[in-house]
């Protein structure tokens, strides 16, 4: 079940960059039925040709659940390097002069404990195991990003769509399935191996982050 704590979100208006995968359909419809005020935009990379169809799904789902939604579209040129991190670029550039521009101080993301998981893990391999997986709140010269649900795992956001009848505007993004990424490797291959093994990964990762979500609220 999703769970929040108001106290990890602003009181003003913020932008919710929705990707269109399950984790970013489940929070913004949860967002919404919470009644917290904010805008939705999603991302149309053109990078591979599933983009449209996401774009496409991603407006059937704010149409039909009356959700504000507004697209932005890139036409950044791929050049070489990993392409997870292009995209990524890219899109947080985008939503970063938005907000600039239409007077946002704040971005929600989706960002979750499995995510915390993995980026542990990653961060383990880089030789700095006690970094903090993924920071709660990230402040930029334009707009600050904050990510509310990373003390919930993704199952919490699958049973929440399947519950919702939600999963038929889901459509994941391609590049979630090669392997030849990082990433991909330890959430698919590696991870699946350890939590069969220890169970207590994500106990672990859970009290780091919420130590973290509770020192960073009492600032």
């Amino acid at each position: 079940m999703l769970t929040f704590n108001k106290t990890y979100f602003p009181k003003n208006k913020f932008i919710f960059a929705l990707s269109g995968g399950s984790d970013s359909i489940a929070a913004c419809h949860f967002l919404h039925k919470k009644g917290f005020d904010f805008l939705t935009i999603h991302v149309n990379h053109k990078f591979i040709p599933q983009d449209d169809e996401i774009a496409e799904n991603v407006t059937r789902f704010c149409y039909k659940n009356e959700i504000p939604l507004y697209i932005m579209e890139s036409n950044a040129k791929y050049d070489k390097g990993s392409k997870e991190d292009f995209c990524r670029n890219v899109r947080y550039s985008l939503l970063r002069n938005y907000a600039e521009k239409q007077g946002f101080d704040y971005i929600c993301t989706a960002h979750h404990l499995d995510d915390c998981v993995e980026s542990y893990f990653l961060n383990f391999l880089k030789g700095c195991p006690e970094f903090v997986p993924i920071h709660y709140f990230c402040k930029y010269p334009e707009v600050s990003i904050f990510r509310p649900f990373l003390l919930n795992k993704k199952i919490d956001f699958v049973e929440y769509l399947e519950y919702h009848d939600l999963t038929k505007f889901v459509m994941e993004d391609s590049m979630n399935n090669d392997l030849k990424l990082m990433r991909n490797w330890a959430r698919k291959v590696v991870l699946p191996v350890i939590d069969a093994k220890y169970a207590g990964l994500h106990k672990v990762v859970f009290k780091k982050m919420k130590k973290h979500l509770d020192d960073v609220v009492k600032l």
